[in-house]
């Protein structure tokens, strides 16, 4: 493969993964979009009871689904990263090969992870608090 062709793989891989890197914060709107909407049914004082408690499984599944959506994103990047990183050792280049070190706490991914995580177990206690309402004392 010629240098003009690898530049061009070099350049679509780091595009790509910043494609899919820029689409993990558009999910995450969409995600809190939805988690807000879902939250403001169940937190309503007229809304039914049954709707209450299928806006807290949907909460759920939705949570699951995004948190699933994000590693499936992550699997892009790292690939996508990679294989930049492979090219520009072919290439001569250094900007992955020398990125900064990571130095925070927490990467983003597992920030990310941690707050799909945390809110799928928000859902899941409040089902099974309005589960055990619903089933209590009759």
């Amino acid at each position: 493969m010629s240098d003009v062709q690898l530049f061009e793989h070099y350049k679509e891989a780091n595009t790509l993964a910043r494609h899919y890197s820029n689409l993990r914060f558009a999910n995450l709107t969409v995600f809190l979009a939805i988690t807000f909407g879902l939250l403001t049914v169940v937190s309503s004082k007229d809304a039914l009871n049954w709707l209450k408690l299928g806006s807290t499984i949907t909460g759920v599944i939705v949570a699951i689904l995004f948190f699933t959506t994000e590693s499936g994103i992550n699997a892009y990047i790292n690939h996508f990263q990679a294989t930049a990183k492979k090219i520009e050792g072919q290439l001569d280049f250094e900007m992955w090969q020398t990125l900064l070190p990571q130095k925070s706490f927490v990467k983003a991914t597992t920030a990310m992870r941690i707050l799909y995580a945390v809110v799928l177990l928000f859902w899941l206690f409040g089902f099974i608090k309005m589960f055990m309402s619903l089933m209590g004392p009759q």
